[in-house]
């Protein structure tokens, strides 16, 4: 009789424990860090270790190969990543039971040695509305899958181009852009710049292209304003004047060919008509200038102004000046007309836009005769006419008349003078008047007061009496 079920018990449980062991060695098989992205030319290391004590560990890579027996980790280092095979990828491997393996990504970016930008056409110096294409090339860029080339006018983003396909050394990229140049792309500054775009990196490497001046031919342009401002003396106005080249400009106003670098007075103001022209073309534009000159006073140092009107406008200047007058406080002299008592001294300002301007002006009221007499006019006899007002300024020359007939005023009177007598008082006008004069006769004078006299003392002795 044979015993064998102990036996067969054994091997089975044995060979399930070692199973069981290997795939647990393999778990903990682990790499730190678990990725490698470097800079070619940079150091570079990984440290491979497992939980167990295997009998073996170990690096499999085409750099810095190593292994190690019965110990549980191993470091892989290089002073210097310069094989391109490294970005492959490279193993940590365990042997106990059975191999294990655990693989390292690694990898290898690398800026390119240049980014340069070139037209590819062989002018110089392009018209306006021709197509151009300009070339970006980027030398020696790892990865390129993960390069992205932009381009710039200026520093405005025009577009980007990135690549596919992966390869594990450097390559030269290149892209191409169509540009349909305008007038404003002459000077304009090309330029492209390759990036790097690799998760780990912040900020993105980023290398760019010295920018390319790009000189566009085109016709005239004339910026003008249709009305212009000029003060006298100036020139005529600083317009702008595109073109390449660079336009002859010439000025005319009529069929008169003008300096426009000389200057102008108050009486060149009017239309002018100013062309541009290049090989490339022609234009031309009409300008309406305006002289705008300071203000000026034509008011004389002493002036005479009638009664009831207005203080005088005697300014000129372009634009229009506003007047002011002033004696002792403004004055409107849209609003104020004059009385015979507001002449005297003033003074007046004028100003405009350009400048200002004052006078001291001395004024005299005129106003017309005027004639005041009694409703009857009484005269001692023996005594020249006298008794009415007479006003005016100038002051009026007075006539007298009786009977249609003209009578001397300073004649001496007698009672036969009396009657109606008509005065004409002549000054800046005339004025008419009618009196009646009554002549007082000397004797009726004295016997009036003598009988005064008397009454006095016939009052004195009634008094005295009480």
């Amino acid at each position: 009789m044979f015993l064998y079920t102990c036996v067969i018990t054994s091997t089975v449980l044995l060979l399930s424990s070692k199973a069981q062991q290997v795939s647990q060695s393999c778990e903990s098989l682990t790499i730190d860090p678990p990725h490698l992205l470097v800079r070619y030319g940079d150091p570079a290391q990984a440290n491979c270790s497992t939980a167990g004590l295997p009998g073996q560990i170990g690096w499999e890579t085409p750099v810095a190969p190593a292994t190690e027996q019965n110990k549980a980790s191993l470091l892989w280092s290089v002073a210097s990543v310069t094989d391109w095979n490294l970005g492959r990828g490279i193993q940590c491997y365990t042997v106990e039971v059975e191999q294990c393996l655990k693989d390292l990504p690694i990898t290898i970016y690398k800026l390119p040695d240049s980014v340069t930008i070139q037209s590819l056409s062989a002018v110089k110096a392009y018209k306006e509305g021709q197509p151009v294409q300009l070339k970006c090339l980027v030398n020696n860029i790892a990865p390129a899958s993960h390069a992205k080339v932009t381009w710039y006018k200026g520093e405005h983003e025009l577009r980007n181009a990135t690549f596919s396909g992966y390869t594990h050394t450097t390559q030269l990229l290149s892209d191409v852009l169509n540009v349909t140049l305008s007038r404003d792309d002459h000077g304009a500054q090309y330029r492209c710049e390759a990036k790097l775009e690799l998760e780990g990196l912040q900020p993105y490497p980023v290398k760019s292209s010295e920018p390319l001046e790009i000189a566009v031919l085109f016709s005239p342009k004339i910026n003008c304003p249709l009305k212009v401002h000029v003060r006298e003396n100036e020139r005529l106005p600083n317009c702008t004047f595109e073109g390449n080249p660079p336009p002859v400009v010439t000025w005319f106003k009529g069929h008169q060919q003008v300096d426009h670098l000389s200057p102008l007075t108050r009486a060149d103001g009017g239309l002018y008509t100013v062309w541009a022209l290049n090989y490339m073309g022609r234009d031309n534009q009409t300008v309406n200038v305006e002289i705008w000159f300071g203000p000026e006073i034509s008011c004389p140092n002493r002036m005479q102004v009638k009664e009831n009107d207005r203080l005088p406008n005697c300014a000129a200047g372009n634009p229009p000046p506003e007047i002011t007058w002033f004696k002792s406080h403004p004055v409107n002299p849209l609003l104020s007309p004059l009385s015979r008592n507001q002449g005297g001294h003033y003074s007046v300002f004028a100003t405009n836009s350009v400048g200002v301007i004052n006078q001291t002006v001395d004024i005299e009221v005129l106003f017309g005769p005027e004639i005041a007499c009694p409703e009857k006019l009484k005269v001692t006899e023996g005594e020249a006419l006298a008794g009415c007002t007479i006003k005016g300024n100038p002051t009026p020359v007075v006539t007298w008349y009786k009977g249609g007939v003209k009578f001397d005023p300073k004649r001496k009177l007698s009672k036969r003078d009396s009657g109606e007598y008509s005065l004409i008082a002549d000054g800046n006008s005339s004025v008419h008047h009618t009196v009646e004069v009554v002549i007082i006769s000397r004797g009726n004078n004295i016997s009036m007061s003598s009988g005064c006299v008397l009454l006095v003392v016939l009052l004195c002795h009634i008094l005295n009496w009480l």
